[in-house]
């Protein structure tokens, strides 16, 4: 999904455009200013996307974060999981 995203939203793209591709796909999206987040060292500047499906019993959960440096994607970090019985 990585790959799927970067031809969307490429490094170097504009962080605010990326955060509105996310949401105009359903995703839910918040601004995490000076957040630690896993597999990074100290704190970092992210967007922080979710989105889940219910295919009872099981739900779908997606979490991406955009990590950018100024207005500019600089790499997008994906994360899936499934919940249920």
């Amino acid at each position: 999904m990585r790959k799927q995203l970067l031809s969307h939203i490429p490094v170097g793209a504009n962080v605010e455009d990326g955060k509105s591709i996310l949401e105009n796909n359903g995703f839910s999206c918040s601004w995490q200013k000076s957040q630690r987040l896993a597999g990074y060292e100290g704190k970092i500047d992210f967007v922080h996307c979710s989105y889940q499906t219910h295919d009872f019993p099981i739900v779908k959960k997606w979490q991406i974060a955009l990590l950018y440096e100024g207005v500019k994607v600089k790499d997008i970090e994906v994360y899936f999981g499934l919940v249920g019985p």
